[in-house]
This record gives C-alpha cells, structure tokens and sequence, in this order.
C-alpha cells in the first residue's frame, strides 16, 4: 500500500474580478478525480490542501491542470507542493513578522526552482517602498501599501524568473498549514 502525503495545490487566477469561476465544490470535485483521498478549500480562491497516494507534485499540477481545461475550459497555472516543502517556504520568511505588520506580507509560490542567474535578472529597486527577498523556491513580498499597487506584479516576476508564480498572503498561507492537520 502506498504511503499517503498531504499536499497543498495553489490555482492562479480563480474568482478574481469575475473570471475564471470555480465554486468551492468544483475545486474539490477537480482535485478528487485527480487522485486525491480527502481535499479542503479555504476560501473560494484556489487554495486546496488534500491527501493522495504519494506521487510527483509535477504529475499532480499536470493532472489537475488537464481536468480544468477538459472539465471547465479553463487554462489554469497550478502550483502542487508538498506540506514538507509548503511548511519550509513558510519557515524561512525572511521577514521578523513581529517588525512587519502581518497583512503586508505575502508569498509568492513558484511552480520551479530558478537558478541565481534568474534572480540577479530582477530589480529589487522597481517598486519604491515595498521589499522583495527572493530564494530559489519562493518570493517574499513586504508591500505596506498594498499587495494590489506593488510594480513587483506576477508578469513582472515570471517574466525574470521563468517560471509561473503565485502570490498568497500570509494569513491564507498560514491557514492552509491549520487546515492540513484536519486531513
């Protein structure tokens, strides 16, 4: 018997400004055909932690990735983490959260590991007043006047990066890690 693992998947772009809509209930129902034994949905935005036999992260993103295109005509970028790695992205937030206030802070998830050469690309200089700290797997965002007016934007991002990102504010973050000890 194969031993089962939890996971987190994050959708890009679900329910944001009246596109891409998903219910709750379609989101669990895509990620059940896709092989997982139990999944919760925080909030109606793509944020998903489920249990499934263990399994590539990458065979889940293309699994879930092709149901939504079949099921709902939706090219969705999907980012599947496993807990082990989501909780490390977590634990090295480079920023005292007791020096920031808690709602500035965000992640953002990328779907592939990017060498130096991609991070020297990006210019943490763009947007005045906000501070990015960038590791091999994640983004760190500390935008005090909102994630919604920093020049650090998804396009800008995959665009030095190479690969697909997707940002979660820290509360959500950290709820997913609550919600994970349910399964």
């Amino acid at each position: 018997m194969t031993q089962s693992v939890i996971y987190v998947a994050l959708l890009r772009g679900i329910n944001v400004g009246g596109k891409n809509r998903l219910t709750k209930a379609q989101q669990h129902d895509c990620l059940i055909n896709c092989g997982a034994q139990k999944a919760l949905v925080y909030i109606q935005s793509g944020n998903i932690v489920f249990s499934a036999e263990e399994s590539s992260a990458k065979r889940l993103e293309q699994a879930i990735t092709n149901y939504l295109l079949e099921q709902h005509q939706m090219q969705i970028p999907c980012i599947v983490l496993g807990m082990e790695k989501y909780q490390r992205i977590l634990n090295n937030i480079p920023f005292a959260e007791e020096q920031y206030a808690e709602k500035a802070l965000s992640i953002g998830f990328l779907q592939e590991e990017v060498k130096q050469e991609a991070l020297d690309q990006v210019d943490l200089s763009r947007s005045p007043g906000d501070s990015l700290e960038l590791s091999f797997e994640a983004v760190y965002f500390y935008c005090p006047g909102g994630f919604g007016k920093t020049k650090f934007t998804n396009k800008y991002l995959e665009s030095k990066l190479g690969t697909a990102c997707t940002v979660r504010n820290l509360k959500t973050s950290k709820k997913l890690v609550e919600l994970a000890q349910e399964l």
